[in-house]
């Protein structure tokens, strides 16, 4: 697995503590963007990986998780030591180094149905997830979206087509295409095509995978073994008003939920 990374010094009068950033590309398929090299107040340099608040509302939104992040002590170390040795060696050249982690093989997408779940509420969403890439790194907070339909004149309809998007989190930048004005961006992508019909593909197989599991047969006791839809089975749960085969129904989303959806695999990430 071959990691480039490129480096640039900031100063930032707002916010001092930010010294650099970096840019990370994985096997020239996938990219992290802004990864934040910061001063703590010893004055060490630390590498923060791209993060989001995982609930506004409590702890007046302190509390973040990265994005995309190593699970494994020698991606951290390697990635932590590379974009600092990186950074300490370029003041402002902006060149690019790279370099293998040991002897790992190619930073491949992986997903399992344990890895998705269905989307709650009324937005595009269908799912979420994580993903991991090689041995080392995990993609969290992975979502799979509806397309919206749009008309003759491209405006959005109000409907959505039976195609899907993989997106993952995102945050504003500018736009160089319209001065002034601000759109968004995600941190981690894939930047060939070939890189996104792979990343899409692994994730509509997982959720499909989950879907099925969901409507998977199970023994309803003395014997007979009947196949029951999840809305099917919380229709005798509630007529017996008890648990049905030993599984408490509760913990089976609204089948509503899993509408019809085309999951199959396109070439690249359709939006």
């Amino acid at each position: 697995m071959k990691i480039t990374i490129n480096t640039r010094h900031v100063d930032i009068k707002e916010n001092p503590y930010i010294k650099g950033y970096a840019t990370l590309k994985f096997d020239d398929k996938y990219v992290l963007e802004a990864v934040r090299i910061v001063e703590n107040k010893d004055s060490q340099l630390f590498v923060a990986l791209p993060s989001i608040p995982v609930d506004p509302e409590k702890n007046d939104g302190k509390d973040h998780k990265e994005v995309f992040h190593p699970i494994t002590e020698v991606g951290r170390n390697g990635l932590n030591r590379n974009i600092l040795k990186q950074f300490a060696d370029t003041e402002k050249d902006g060149k690019n180094i790279a370099y293998d982690i040991g002897d790992r093989m190619s930073f491949e997408p992986t997903a399992s149905a344990k890895n998705f779940r269905n989307a709650q509420g009324g937005t595009n969403t269908v799912a979420f997830g994580s993903v991991k890439f090689g041995e080392d790194f995990v993609c969290d907070y992975v979502s799979i979206k509806k397309i919206a339909e749009r008309d003759e004149n491209g405006e959005t309809t109000g409907n959505y087509t039976n195609d899907v998007y993989i997106d993952t989190p995102n945050r504003k930048v500018k736009d160089p295409e319209k001065e002034g004005k601000m759109k968004y961006a995600p941190y981690f992508h894939p930047i060939t095509a070939e890189a996104a019909a792979e990343f899409k593909e692994v994730c509509v197989k997982a959720f499909a995978d989950y879907k099925a599991e969901k409507e998977r047969s199970y023994d309803w006791g003395e014997g007979v073994e009947e196949t029951r839809t999840t809305s099917q089975q919380k229709a005798v749960a509630a007529d017996n008003s008890q648990e049905v085969g030993g599984l408490d129904m509760s913990e089976f989303e609204d089948e509503s939920q899993f509408e019809e959806l085309d999951l199959t695999a396109s070439n690249g990430i359709s939006r």
